[in-house]
């Protein structure tokens, strides 16, 4: 039994002028229907990926970020951030 499709975003699921087909829309609500998630997997930002499915985000997953965000039933369920040190480290390598 499937349970999630997840798409990329960029040369897979946007059309030619970098938008979500208003068909998109209504295959993601009638996977909800059926009791499957989908999930938008972007190296994009989490609040640009909700504008992008304004109409049916609230009932969908997402991995935002390159993976460093994950916001699955609108609950940000994983976030990886750099600390400081981290920063401060990577800083003095360049």
């Amino acid at each position: 039994m499937i349970k999630l499709v997840a798409s990329d975003m960029d040369g897979t699921l946007l059309d030619e002028r970098s938008r979500v087909p208003q068909e998109t829309f209504d295959l993601i609500r009638g996977l909800a229907s059926v009791g499957v998630r989908f999930c938008a997997a972007s190296g994009r930002r989490f609040d640009t990926l909700q504008e992008f499915f304004g109409p049916v985000a609230s009932s969908m997953d997402f991995v935002a970020s390159n993976g460093a965000q994950v916001v699955v039933n609108g609950i940000l369920v994983d976030r990886e951030v750099f600390s400081h040190a981290a920063l401060r480290r990577l800083l003095s390598v360049t």
